[in-house]
């Protein structure tokens, strides 16, 4: 941010009292003094895009800076708490490699079992329904011809220093059970392919779920698991129960059967502590 370090008292007016209007600057404000914020519309000549707003605060001498995109569209939409654009009006992303939405977040808390997290987002469900919801609603639009797109990407990588001593995930699924047997149909994750028309289908090569092993490729056979499996009940075939995973079973040449269901009906998958031999 541009301008000069010393703030100059009516600079800012209120115009109307309980109405604050904004007139476009060419240039950043100055640095307000300790304890003291500035609320400005952007222009476009200096920071941001036209018809952005600004608030920058100075706090024990530290400056900082918070952006509300404003420029092309941007319609009034029925967020409850805070939003802007609609389907037919929304906000214009017009140059590249850009976000609509940016924050960057440093943890340095050291504190024994600290857990510290950029978002949290929580939804409670109190009132009774037919429908539901989410906690969180992420969704692309594909309008034009691009080469890649998805409806959310999660990421977790290492800095030089970095390691993880216990379980390290891009993501993670969990699904609490309280006492007893729910109704409907559980799952942690869903995956699901949503034929819009009688004619929609996906390409010859598809699949409900996609593995890839990708970056540099000198020491990809280093991955060697298709699924990890942990906690899970492991039960000799003896016992008379068919768990998730059944050792020793009569009716088959496999170590181990896994258990499937589709479309209502158990099904398993015969597999062998055995690895495979050189033809």
């Amino acid at each position: 941010m541009s301008g000069s370090s010393t703030y100059q008292p009516g600079e800012f007016t209120l115009v109307e009292k309980g109405v604050l209007y904004l007139n476009e600057r060419t240039a950043d404000p100055r640095l307000p003094p300790d304890g003291v914020a500035v609320l400005w519309l952007a222009e476009g000549t200096d920071s941001g895009e036209a018809g952005d707003i600004f608030i920058k605060r100075n706090v024990g001498g530290t400056a900082s800076t918070t952006k509300f995109q404003g420029g092309a569209g941007g319609g009034v939409n029925s967020s409850v708490a805070l939003g802007s654009g609609t389907e037919s009006d929304p906000i214009i992303m017009s140059a590249a490699n850009t976000n609509g939405v940016e924050y960057r977040f440093s943890t340095t808390a050291t504190t024994a079992g600290s857990d510290s997290r950029a978002m949290y987002l929580r939804m409670y469900f109190d009132g009774a329904t037919t429908g539901g919801g989410e906690a969180a609603r992420i969704f692309s639009t594909v309008n034009a011809a691009v080469g890649t797109a998805r409806g959310a990407h999660i990421s977790m990588n290492f800095g030089a220093s970095g390691s993880v001593s216990g379980l390290g995930t891009a993501s993670s699924h969990t699904l609490h059970l309280l006492a007893g047997v729910p109704t409907g149909t559980m799952a942690p994750i869903q995956s699901q392919f949503w034929l819009d028309t009688a004619t929609s289908a996906p390409p010859s090569v598809h699949g409900l779920f996609w593995g890839d092993v990708g970056g540099d490729v000198t020491n990809n056979a280093s991955v060697k698991n298709l699924f990890y499996l942990s906690g899970v009940q492991v039960t000799a075939a003896s016992s008379g129960t068919a768990d998730m995973v059944t050792t020793g079973c009569a009716d088959s040449t496999s170590d181990v059967e896994i258990r499937v269901n589709i479309a209502g009906t158990d099904y398993w998958i015969l597999a062998t502590a055995t690895g495979p031999a050189a033809a």
